[in-house]
């Protein structure tokens, strides 16, 4: 339907939807329309925004490399908002280090598997390790004082989103979120516990939040221009 349009574009028909609406996110452009919409009116009124999608397409593609992680020795490895250097090398067993602003990164010689592969994996490990260690607890205290009571807390890999909540009352945090800062991390964490409340993105849900991160649109933002930390 869209295949000669000058971007990809994803169609999310809805029965309950009445107008329409386009959205730029995450270097991705998403049109949403009533279930049965004509195609060809669809088509004739993005061509009539046609430059505000190309603007806004180019703009965030900039800002998602910018923020690409990438796997070669000596490369920036963000972690918990710095910008680490990330060494690797062959060593007789596979380990992580963080030093100061180096991350460096033993792999076993043992293996004959590229270790541009490699790299990846071992630090997804550690990455997963780390959240463990430093979002359960920070979980646990802003919770505390947001007299919050999640069922339980898990720890996952999302290529989408930065975290969720379920209608059970569990938590889940994207390991990816210790590319981020404190404050970034903490604006996830209040997010998906005020879901415990509000099971929903109303404007009570978002007073919610206001309540105890007022500075959410701002760190909201950020974390969307950040999207390509999703992407590993």
């Amino acid at each position: 339907m869209f295949d000669d349009l000058p971007y990809p574009c994803r169609h999310q028909p809805s029965p309950r939807r009445r107008t329409l609406a386009v959205e730029v996110r995450d270097a991705e452009v998403v049109v949403r329309s009533p279930l049965r919409y004509p195609p060809q009116r669809l088509k004739a009124w993005l061509k009539d925004r046609e430059d505000w999608i190309l603007h806004h397409l180019q703009a965030q593609q900039a800002r998602l490399e910018a923020h690409q992680i990438r796997f070669q020795s000596g490369s920036a490895f963000p972690f918990m908002g710095q910008e680490l250097t990330l060494f690797w090398q062959l060593a007789e067993k596979t380990s992580v280090q963080w030093q100061a602003q180096a991350l460096q990164l033993s792999l076993s010689r043992r293996s004959k598997r590229d270790p541009l592969e490699r790299v990846p994996e071992a630090l997804k490990t550690w990455m997963q390790a780390q959240a463990e260690q430093s979002l359960l607890p920070r979980v646990a205290q802003l919770a505390q004082q947001m007299r919050m009571h999640p069922r339980q807390v898990l720890i996952k890999g999302f290529r989408r989103r930065w975290g969720q909540c379920s209608s059970q009352g569990v938590i889940t945090l994207n390991w990816r979120l210790m590319h981020a800062s404190p404050a970034l991390q903490d604006y996830v964490i209040i997010h998906e516990l005020c879901h415990l409340r509000e099971m929903n993105h109303s404007s009570a849900f978002w007073a919610l939040v206001a309540q105890h991160c007022p500075d959410y649109r701002n760190l909201r933002q950020a974390l969307r221009s950040r999207g390509a930390w999703l992407d590993w």
